[in-house]
């Protein structure tokens, strides 16, 4: 095996690495959310629902915001990391 396969072979464990973990964390983040819904709407006074729709309402604004802000903050990186190869 050559140098170059090699790391590409470990390059794509890392990406493989972070695509699970990321996985385990949203999982996480979304059961978590259901199983402390019902204190958290009491807590606010909301009912469920409110609270669920709030949270749908965020996860999708999350969705439609995050590739643009990923852009805006690749931006000075892409300026040294583009011309350099």
């Amino acid at each position: 095996m050559t140098a170059a396969a090699g790391r590409h072979k470990s390059e794509l464990g890392t990406v493989w690495l972070l695509g699970i973990t990321q996985v385990i964390g949203y999982g996480t983040l979304c059961y978590s959310f259901a199983i402390l819904a019902g204190d958290i709407a009491a807590s606010l006074g909301q009912s469920r629902t409110t609270v669920f729709a709030a949270f749908s309402f965020a996860m999708a604004a999350g969705a439609l915001i995050g590739p643009r802000c990923s852009l805006c903050l690749s931006a000075p990186a892409r300026a040294v990391i583009t011309p350099t190869g």
